[in-house]
């Protein structure tokens, strides 16, 4: 974990200012010159922006397969959608930008296709298999207080509340997103194994 830390803030660090070897083992897989500092300056730029380009790329990609997998099961999730004027609830788009963020995070390691949101007064509710039961987190999208909460382990109501500044922090928890959601995985087939 410590040698995963260390090599994400190099890469980081890599990606928002370029180190010389860092741009130099771009530059050999791609020119046939010699390489030179003032070659490595020219290809610094270039370099930046194209995995700038691909990361926002699989950043799309996900969310395109993500917007996909929403509208096949459009019949499911229109049901337990709450936008209605007769409760006084209304869904905000941040709301909905949450729920398509998570569910990418959580398409990269499970099937995200039961994966549902209700809203309420006073939170946005994301569950798995249509069950509000199964739930994996609650964001709470106000304007000056964000935060998500997920469950705790035993469901005591020792639930973790985490504090985001806006919806785009969701990418930095993607550990807790995806232990949230193996646990809901895992007590959903517990619950479907004892009713057999």
């Amino acid at each position: 974990m410590k040698y995963t830390t260390e090599i994400k803030t190099i890469f980081l660090n890599d990606i928002k200012s370029p180190a010389s070897s860092f741009v130099e083992y771009f530059v050999r897989q791609v020119y046939s010159g010699r390489v030179t500092q003032s070659v490595i300056e020219q290809f610094t730029p270039i370099i930046k922006k194209s995995i700038s380009t691909v990361i926002n790329d699989v950043i799309s990609d996900r969310l395109n397969s993500a917007i996909k997998n929403e509208e096949l099961q459009s019949e499911s999730i229109q049901s337990n959608e709450t936008t209605t004027k007769d409760n006084g609830i209304v869904t905000t788009q941040e709301e909905l930008d949450a729920f398509e963020i998570i569910k990418a995070i959580l398409a990269e390691k499970f099937d995200v296709s039961k994966l549902c949101y209700k809203d309420f007064k006073t939170y946005f509710l994301i569950y798995y298999a249509n069950e509000q039961y199964w739930w994996v987190c609650r964001l709470s999208l106000k304007q000056y207080s964000k935060a998500i909460i997920f469950p705790d382990k035993e469901h005591s109501g020792n639930y973790e509340k985490v504090s985001i500044t806006s919806i785009n922090d969701l990418y930095n928890l993607k550990g807790k997103l995806w232990e949230a959601m193996r646990l809901q995985v895992e007590r959903k087939q517990e619950w479907d194994n004892k009713r057999k």
